[in-house]
């Protein structure tokens, strides 16, 4: 088997760079590329000089010309930008048959036939890192590591250090290359994940990697889970796209239904679908909707917030049972549909400031093992023993606003 590796290559603030060889502008000129040189135009990059006189994107061209006194506004050239990404992928090309471009600036390319034990890795990156500087005559940094999220970061702390070189993680060196990092070093990890992890008392990879997974899991689902393996210099599998609502519906095949008990029992079930479904793909309801359909036609819905997001069957049924109370004694009518919606699907919130009680969430998990194996009917609440449903089951299905 080939020895493989992943190489990060990055040249930041490549359209400063590429501004600056377009205007023919010494290196030492404070430069930042805008929408428009009039000065209610918007900066959208800058070079490291403009950057640290203190230009933030976004600011105006007349707040930055009256903070930074000689500053060049240069217009945004895209063709030029895409003529020297393009120099430099057929420079990378000579290098890998693999390789993406996640930002702009900076490629991932897999680097093979590194010889036994990596150890032609620090020769092959200081080849490529130098290849491509004087290909382009700009800084760039390149990390190299057994994941992407490893060379990334590699790369990221070079770049945060204003520094232009390489670094090489050989497979096994993870650990002590990102334990000493702040957390926020970490893709993922935004200012509010920050913030979290801080009341938390946790600022470093290392002790975010003590954390257990099943804490992770509970504080932020499969982002969570994501963060925990990050921390360990793994890559994650490709985010799914959560959907916007999940719905349960029970249409009376033997005509509408009037008895309360029924339709309660109903509504019950219907929130244990949707939240199977929910713990299935790691989310939690924020709202729940209970939906009543009448014999005429007549639609109502009653909905009831969950703060924090909620996804066990005991939080579920009562949100629905709430929403049913209201619904149910609003008319005296057969009802021949009901339908549970769960709505503002993301991670469950777990309340940083108490002790999370884990035996609901085991027990939960044990009764999820049975009902998908046995059906609904294996393990009864007592409503469900007092109503003898009939009716038509249908799978929780999903839908978009």
């Amino acid at each position: 088997m080939t020895n493989q590796l992943i190489a990060c290559l990055s040249v930041p603030h490549l359209p400063s760079h590429v501004a600056r060889h377009a205007a023919g502008l010494s290196p030492n000129r404070p430069l930042v590329v805008a929408t428009s040189q009039a000065d209610r135009g918007r900066v959208i990059a800058g070079c490291p000089r403009a950057l640290a006189a203190g230009i933030t994107l976004g600011m105006s061209v007349w707040t930055a010309r009256d903070r930074v006194p000689g500053l060049h506004v240069a217009l945004h050239d895209q063709a030029a930008i895409e003529r020297a990404q393009t120099q430099i992928l057929r420079l990378l090309q000579d290098e890998s048959n693999t390789i993406s471009s996640p930002s702009l600036g900076t490629w991932l390319l897999t680097l093979s036939a590194l010889g036994s034990r990596y150890r032609q890795a620090e020769a092959r990156a200081e080849q490529l890192h130098a290849a491509v500087e004087a290909a382009t005559g700009w800084p760039c940094v390149l990390g190299m590591g057994n994941s992407t999220t490893t060379a990334t970061i590699a790369a990221e702390q070079l770049q945060a250090e204003q520094a232009h070189g390489y670094t090489v993680v050989l497979p096994g060196a993870e650990q002590p290359f990102l334990d000493p990092l702040p957390v926020r070093s970490l893709p993922g990890v935004g200012d509010k994940t920050n913030q979290e992890l801080a009341m938390m008392g946790i600022s470093t990879v290392e002790q975010l990697r003590a954390l257990p997974h099943e804490v992770l899991y509970r504080l932020w689902g499969r982002r969570g889970q994501a963060l925990a393996l990050r921390a360990r210099g793994q890559d994650p599998g490709p985010e799914r796209v959560a959907p916007e609502r999940w719905r349960a519906t029970w249409h009376f095949a033997d005509g509408p239904c009037t008895d309360p008990i029924t339709l309660r029992a109903v509504t019950h079930i219907l929130s244990e679908r949707v939240g199977r479904r929910l713990r299935a793909e790691g989310l939690a309801a924020g709202t729940l909707t209970v939906q009543m359909t009448w014999s005429d036609g007549l639609q109502r819905r009653r909905a009831t917030s969950l703060q924090p997001r909620c996804d066990l069957d005991t939080e579920l049924g009562h949100a629905s049972t709430l929403a049913f109370d209201q619904l149910v004694h609003a008319r005296r009518a057969p009802v021949a549909q009901l339908e549970v919606l769960a709505a503002d699907l993301g991670p469950r919130q777990a309340d940083l400031l108490t002790l999370d009680e884990p035996r609901p969430w085991h027990l939960q998990r044990a009764l999820d093992v049975i009902k998908t194996r046995w059906g609904t009917g294996a393990i009864l609440v007592g409503p469900l023993i007092r109503s003898p449903i009939q009716g038509r089951r249908t799978q929780p299905e999903r839908t978009r606003a």
